[in-house]
């Protein structure tokens, strides 16, 4: 399966805004009306950071080398990898 940049990235954004909200929502929700403030602040962070998500998968994508010697099944025409590779 071809790894998926975006997808990556949203998996990472939603899981930095739920620990950012479950690390501080408690001090947010202490001072008078600054919850909202906070949550979009969480928001805008975790989207910035999630960017990196995005540059680990085209780091692997286009620079990553697989070692040699995948185990495989069937004839040379009809070949299907059995296990992982590894990546250099």
């Amino acid at each position: 399966m071809a790894m998926d940049a975006s997808g990556l990235k949203a998996k990472l954004k939603e899981r930095i805004y739920n620990g950012l909200k479950a690390e501080f929502g408690s001090s947010a929700s202490s001072a008078s009306s600054y919850s909202p403030i906070a949550d979009e602040h969480w928001m805008k962070i975790a989207t910035a950071i999630s960017g990196i998500a995005a540059d680990i998968v085209l780091e692997i994508t286009q620079n990553g080398e697989v070692l040699a010697g995948i185990p495989t099944v069937g004839g040379p025409s009809s070949q299907v990898t059995v296990a992982p590779g590894k990546i250099l």
